[in-house]
């Protein structure tokens, strides 16, 4: 019985250093962009830029990590037994990318929807952290039907949120971009 427990106990020491080693690389690589929303996902194609910097200079954070999580497009996070909301915590469409040398994050994704019945604004949220920085939990909130108001305009840029809207890419996907500025720990 020891054995076996033994075992066990060096099974998970290993898949635990194997995970964080593919973590590592993945962020040493600089897996800059990911998929949020699948391919065949109904809604319209969002290619959402970001870029990453100091705070304070303006200068890209390389390796920061962006978490991000949205509706899909009939404004739902993830539908659970009996087509019942589950919330944001259970978010179908959600992922994970490291900025790159430049600070850079592309993700692909669709449109998010406003939430069924409420007016709420479309928006996407993140975390946002890297070594020797402030976490940062936002959101992008696109300033189009149902369009925020001044009000909440003015709340989501005293929050830090940005209100950003979409433009039309080269190849006439839709696209946006956006810069979250990070604050260095003191």
């Amino acid at each position: 019985m020891r054995r076996c427990w033994a075992a066990f106990a060096v099974s998970c020491a290993v898949l635990v250093l194997w995970t964080a080693t593919l973590g590592a690389a993945a962020q040493a690589a600089g897996s800059s962009r990911v998929r949020i929303a699948p391919p065949r996902e109904p809604g319209t194609q969002l290619v959402v830029h970001v870029r990453v910097e100091n705070e304070g200079s303006g200068r890209p954070v390389p390796g920061a990590r962006l978490f991000v999580y949205q509706t899909d497009d009939a404004g739902y996070y993830d539908r659970g037994e009996g087509g019942r909301e589950r919330g944001p915590r259970n978010s179908r469409l959600h992922g994970t990318a490291y900025a790159d040398s430049a600070g850079s994050i592309v993700f692909d994704t669709i449109v998010p929807g406003s939430y069924p019945g409420s007016g709420i604004f479309r928006h996407i949220h993140y975390r946002l952290n890297a070594a020797g920085y402030i976490p940062e939990e936002k959101e992008i909130i696109l300033d189009e039907a149902p369009r925020p108001s001044q009000e909440q305009k003015r709340w989501a840029e005293r929050n830090g949120d940005i209100v950003t809207r979409r433009v039309k890419g080269p190849n006439g996907t839709s696209e946006i971009r956006v810069t979250l500025r990070i604050q260095p720990a003191r």
